[in-house]
């Protein structure tokens, strides 16, 4: 049960690290994009 548990958590931590990393990817882009007067 433990092992499972570990294997798990690490699983979730590694993906919710490639979600952070791709969020601020698409932040960088949509800052950078914005400037050209996109919003109002």
């Amino acid at each position: 049960m433990d092992t499972v548990g570990q294997i798990h958590s690490h699983l979730l931590a590694s993906q919710y690290e490639g979600l952070v990393k791709k969020a601020k990817l698409k932040d960088r882009r949509k800052d950078e994009e914005g400037e050209d007067g996109e919003g109002p």
